[in-house]
């Protein structure tokens, strides 16, 4: 006979989805290292090639602003589950960077691994800040309800069992 698993918060859930989505870049580029890293010239990519994952960066950076924290008034139900919902949807746009440098690194002739690495770097940048759960997204969503006419208390009901 099993015993049912107890109830976590949502929080700590949340906490750990995060936690593992901001995690996948590095071990991604740990193992790229081994087939990219090698290479004589990993380091040395064009300059056009450096400037493409600071585009998509900040590109990336712009639509989280713009649409990651957005709550509509027709927006209903869970504010906990439109959390969620927001989080993964900042996650698409924080990770799609990293995607096409990974895609970049293989195309190029040289510097490869220099360019997925930036990329790397700057989606674990904007995961920490923009995906993994923290008191000023909370805070943030809560104004956003709050502007549009639904005042939420988004903090309680994401601590709640």
């Amino acid at each position: 006979m099993t015993t049912p698993a107890p109830a976590t918060p949502t929080w700590q859930s949340l906490r750990l989805l995060g936690t593992t989505l901001v995690s996948a870049p590095v071990v991604i580029l740990l193992a790229l290292w081994f087939v990219l890293g090698g290479q004589e010239d990993a380091f040395a990519p064009p300059l056009w090639a450096l400037a493409v994952p600071l585009v998509l960066l900040a590109g990336g950076a712009a639509v989280i602003n713009t649409i990651g924290y957005q709550v509509t008034s027709e927006t209903a139900g869970d504010p906990a589950a439109r959390f969620q919902a927001l989080m993964m949807l900042r996650f698409v746009f924080a990770e799609a960077p990293f995607i096409v440098t990974l895609a970049l690194s293989f195309v190029l002739a040289q510097g490869g691994f220099a360019v997925v690495a930036l990329g790397a770097v700057g989606a674990v940048v904007l995961m920490l800040w923009h995906v993994l759960p923290n008191d000023r997204q909370v805070q943030r969503l809560e104004r956003a309800y709050a502007a549009a006419g639904q005042p939420t208390d988004l903090r309680a009901a994401l601590h709640a069992s």
